[in-house]
């Protein structure tokens, strides 16, 4: 039901592409986002330091915000791209001030973990595609508040729990399978791949951040 009522939102205006080229344009999209990502940790770690917290926070959310109303709402493929990377740019700045702290090792486990995870349900939402539309609401509710611990975790140290990490890792790999169900059903255009590796990269980074987190507190 709830897949029914969101594909809805999603226009089939534009041209339609065949499956394998709409899978494509979503993971070289994904693909994009993390070279642009590492790109910015490899070079532009100094910078980013040298902003003020607050002015960084400021602009971080209101980056991260239109950019995905941007990719969500517009019906123009080129507008939801700049909002795409409207995204990918402050998170990537977020990765650049956050992942000097943490040992190679740390990030490498980080990264596999979330591999593993985001493979899991990936094959979860093909074996069972209703299992995500039923839990919709429960998601929605959890990534809010995920949301709101990610980034008071990060910026203030508040609340660092790995209980609670383990949680939003949970909840953010939940989303994976939820919006990799949800581009399923999508109609096949160039501007439904866009938004759709746009939700998906969202997913995959916050939970690779959590993951960080979680070993570098253990180690």
């Amino acid at each position: 039901m709830a897949n029914d009522i969101l594909k809805n939102r999603f226009t089939a205006e534009g041209r339609a592409l065949s499956d394998r080229m709409f899978y494509l344009i979503i993971g070289a999209a994904l693909l994009f986002g993390f070279l642009v990502n590492a790109l910015e940790v490899m070079f532009l770690t100094d910078y980013f330091l040298s902003w003020n917290p607050t002015v960084f926070l400021i602009v971080y959310l209101v980056m991260v915000l239109a950019g995905c109303l941007m990719s969500v709402l517009s019906k123009n493929p080129v507008i939801s791209f700049i909002g795409y990377c409207m995204v990918v740019l402050p998170l990537g700045a977020l990765l650049a001030i956050y992942l000097p702290a943490f040992s190679y090792k740390t990030i490498i486990s980080a990264f596999l973990v979330t591999t593993f995870l985001s493979l899991f349900m990936v094959i979860l939402s093909l074996v069972y595609p209703k299992l995500f539309g039923s839990i919709f609401a429960l998601l929605g509710v959890a990534l809010l508040v995920a949301l709101i611990y990610q980034i008071v975790a990060i910026f203030t140290g508040f609340g660092n729990s790995t209980w609670i990490d383990w949680l939003v890792v949970l909840f953010f790999s939940a989303y994976v399978g939820f919006d990799v169900s949800l581009a399923r059903v999508r109609p096949r255009t160039l501007n439904n791949a866009v938004a759709s590796a746009c939700a998906i990269y969202m997913d995959l980074i916050y939970v690779f951040i959590r993951l960080v987190a979680i070993f570098g507190r253990r180690n």
